[in-house]
């Protein structure tokens, strides 16, 4: 079962993606998940650019992966190892983020200045 694109109906299309990511990757997968197939899973970390050591939970599912007593040691291993990483510097450019921010806090002026208009003119009467 070797997963080479998503179909239409698969909102998490992971395998499309997934080489866009430039960051560490944990996959974990439950090796009895009969909702996604395993081979998803091991393909997603095979075509992962920056692998982590990969959790294949064997009798897991879809939806117990937490209670293996294996899991939450694995993710505090990786969540350390990312601690380490140096912070990536990005190029400082205008992001859409501060493009948003200073657009919200134009118009949280605009409604400060007429709230204060309303507000004295109902005070002047």
């Amino acid at each position: 079962y070797a997963v080479k694109h998503s179909f239409w109906f698969d909102i998490y299309k992971n395998i499309d993606k997934i080489q866009l990511v430039e960051c560490p990757v944990l996959v974990i997968h439950g090796t009895d998940d009969k909702v996604v197939d395993i081979s998803h899973g091991k393909q997603l970390w095979e075509l992962c650019k920056e692998k982590y050591e990969p959790l294949w939970l064997k009798g897991g599912s879809h939806c117990n992966l937490e209670m293996f007593p294996e899991y939450l040691p694995h993710l505090r291993k990786f969540i350390s190892a990312i601690e380490m990483l140096p912070v990536p510097k990005f190029p400082r450019h205008s992001s859409v983020a501060e493009h948003d921010h200073k657009k919200e806090k134009q118009q949280m002026d605009s409604t400060k200045s007429s709230t204060s208009s309303w507000i004295g003119s109902r005070h002047s009467t």
